[in-house]
């Protein structure tokens, strides 16, 4: 009887043991699959990160499909913006009890708007990521340069009445015209970065930087400012995506039959474009 008892004993333990053994394996099993899951996420977001910081990460076939998007908001926006500009000056006779100054703003219009109309006709016929982003800088530089010289024509206000209101605002309606435009975070905070100097550069003249009602202005611009990267990061994050579902093969992730076809007549276009031999190897 006690033999048996104890035989029972030792089966027992040995159904625990081997319990126990069989919790500890899974324990480690799906620590393991956590800590590969979770070195896959850091690892995801790392290259997320990398791809919306800065476009080194980027492809040169998404490049080239960026630039569609940059290159044909650009253009609208600088023939509207152009227009708008020109259509003012009515304004500025209208409102400014100065001829002598109105003149001046009208002119610097109009050179803005003939700035402006050259800067989109030139992007217009290139067909490149880096057309459109240097297109991008020389429209904020235009911009902001008239800022400067209407803001000089006025002698600087260091009150904002009802007519120079509208020129104070100048460097927020920049800021928000980006908003359209599918930039990196490195590319927008560069571009904002020339509205802000030259901003800072205007209130120094006028002695208005320490200013309650600009040190609010620069306030709004900080908030107004992150919106629209955050707009800008989400457009290129969709982008990417959509990019990606549309070129790569799920199951391999590799470049799917449309895109190699697409990347094959491109380089057949630049072979014919430059008349070098052109080549296809099929394994």
């Amino acid at each position: 009887m006690t033999d048996k008892n104890n035989m029972t004993a030792r089966r027992d333990n040995n159904k625990v043991a081997r319990a126990a053994g069989t919790f500890a394996q899974m324990e480690r099993t799906m620590g393991a699959m956590m800590s590969e899951t979770l070195g896959h996420i850091i690892y995801k977001l790392q290259i997320s990160f990398f791809e919306l910081w800065s476009a080194k990460k980027h492809a040169n076939s998404f490049n080239n499909t960026r630039s569609t998007y940059l290159r044909s908001r650009l253009c609208v926006l600088c023939y509207v913006w152009a227009g708008l500009t020109i259509a003012w000056s009515v304004a500025d006779f209208l409102f400014l009890s100065d001829t002598t100054a109105a003149a001046q703003l009208s002119l610097q219009r109009l050179l803005l708007g003939g700035v402006l109309i050259t800067i989109g006709y030139a992007v217009s016929r290139a067909n490149n990521l880096k057309s459109a982003k240097l297109g991008l800088v020389a429209m904020v530089i235009a911009t902001n340069a008239f800022y400067f010289s209407a803001s000089h024509t006025l002698h600087f206000p260091t009150e904002n009445t009802a007519f120079s209101y509208s020129y104070t605002l100048l460097p927020i309606i920049q800021i928000v015209m980006l908003t359209i435009f599918p930039l990196t975070m490195r590319e927008s905070l560069s571009l904002m970065t020339i509205t802000l100097v030259c901003h800072l550069w205007v209130d120094s003249f006028g002695g208005t930087m320490t200013s309650p009602d600009h040190m609010a202005s620069y306030w709004l611009q900080t908030v107004i400012a992150f919106m629209v990267v955050w707009s800008q990061l989400s457009q290129l994050h969709m982008i990417l995506r959509l990019y990606r579902q549309a070129t790569l093969d799920p199951l391999t992730g590799i470049y799917n039959r449309r895109m190699l076809l697409q990347l094959a007549m491109r380089a057949l276009a630049v072979s014919e474009e430059r008349h070098s031999p052109f080549f296809c190897v099929v394994a």
